[in-house]
């Protein structure tokens, strides 16, 4: 019996938390509803990413869509990580997102694995790569939008030529990568204090039966 009560209220502290990072996601960027005028290619000679710039809270990455067009890209996986600074691709990711290693045409959707704090008010890079896949035949394209993003703000896209250059050369024309970014605000402060309360209240019981056990005997 005791054990069942513990681990009820484990349970119901968990949930609430759990509820409160979860729920009330929000789209930090997004520009799929203007036209899909041209694409990028996305191969293991060019990476592309497409930044975005994070609300005034601090938030965690809830998942990334990217509007993606698959070209003969069965043997290309395909991968797709964070960076945080100014350019895209210098250092380590903040996380590889996990989803379609080779994904279709459409919409792709793309999650952390585990929790990955965004700061406010920062400019993060989503970057695209295909590490197996050539440069001509055998690539995928991120699709580009001519319009600004309907929602948010970011510094543009960028493309890293790999095969002669080996630097980030900058877009080639007007627009940005199609993609939706969504994330979801920090446990609230009244689901901590009501979690915190209910492992008090918990611990409070247990030492009061080891208190009364300890009398009888």
């Amino acid at each position: 019996m005791k054990k069942h009560i513990k681990a009820a209220v484990t349970c119901l502290a968990t949930a609430i938390l759990s509820a409160s990072t979860l729920t009330g996601a929000t789209v930090v960027y997004d520009n799929t509803g203007s036209a899909w005028t041209s694409n990028m290619s996305v191969s293991s000679y060019f990476y592309q990413a497409q930044s975005f710039r994070t609300g005034s809270e601090v938030s965690y990455l809830q998942a990334v869509s990217l509007g993606l067009l698959a070209n003969d890209g069965t043997n290309s996986p395909f991968l797709v990580q964070l960076y945080d600074g100014l350019y895209p691709g210098l250092g380590d990711p903040l996380a590889t997102l996990d989803g379609p290693s080779n994904p279709g045409t459409g919409l792709i959707s793309y999650s952390p694995v585990s929790a990955v704090q965004l700061n406010a008010d920062t400019t993060y890079w989503v970057l695209a790569s295909a590490s197996n896949a050539s440069q001509i035949g055998t690539y995928y394209g991120w699709r580009i939008a001519d319009e600004e993003p309907s929602v948010g703000t970011d510094s543009g896209r960028n493309m890293y030529y790999a095969d002669t250059q080996h630097q980030w050369v900058g877009p080639t024309g007007p627009g940005d990568f199609v993609m939706t970014v969504r994330t979801v605000p920090e446990p609230t402060s009244t689901a901590l204090v009501a979690a915190s309360a209910l492992l008090l209240v918990s611990t409070r019981s247990r030492n009061t039966r080891k208190l009364r056990q300890a009398i009888r005997a």
